[in-house]
């Protein structure tokens, strides 16, 4: 072996460590992303069930953050992940995923890192309001005493046709993240039957 080969043995020698069960295989979208886009629907439906104003907030947040998650994610993916295997049962890696992701979201790629950019005018404010919340303040949402869930909106900048309602974002986000994976597999299926 090698000084290379043996280096690279060795940087990988904390994986046999792991206790992997728990781990769920899947096909596309990849484990991490349908397990944030779950994830997205699990904070929703606990949204829409309070009326608590610091509570809906929070979970607004977290909402937030696992949808980002999820680009992040089927943006990882589609750079590392291929559904092409080899005569021996290898895989062979294929951009195939980036180009059609392309129209939700720009990629690049560094080393083993990607980085997002969105490009679909709805995850263009999803991320907006992430990094409002993740890196600025509090989420402006109003009013703090509600009836029901579905009176709360997004407050931008305090100009009332910014207005928009909270639940229904999320709700329109959500469809189109659970929507990406599928409209991908479909683009790449009809490519191959070509």
């Amino acid at each position: 072996m090698t000084k290379p080969q043996a280096d690279a043995a060795q940087e990988w020698e904390w994986l046999w460590d792991w206790d992997l069960e728990g781990l769920v295989e899947s096909d596309w979208p990849p484990l991490a992303a349908s397990d944030k886009i779950e994830e997205c629907r699990f904070f929703l439906g606990l949204m829409k069930t309070t009326t608590d104003w610091k509570q809906f907030r929070w979970l607004t947040s977290a909402f937030l953050e696992a949808a980002r998650a999820a680009m992040d994610w089927m943006a990882y993916a589609a750079h590392h992940y291929s559904p092409y295997q080899d005569d021996e049962g290898v895989r062979v890696m294929d951009d195939c995923y980036v180009v059609p992701l392309s129209k939700y979201m720009i990629t690049h790629r560094s080393g083993s890192k990607v980085f997002v950019q969105p490009v679909h005018p709805l995850l263009k404010v999803l991320c907006k309001r992430r990094t409002q919340t993740a890196h600025y303040g509090s989420l402006w949402i109003a009013p703090e005493k509600a009836s029901s869930p579905s009176d709360f909106i997004f407050k931008e900048g305090g100009k009332k046709e910014g207005d928009q309602n909270v639940l229904q974002f999320c709700e329109e986000v959500l469809d189109l993240l659970a929507a990406i994976p599928h409209d991908l597999h479909d683009e790449v299926e009809a490519k191959d039957s070509e």
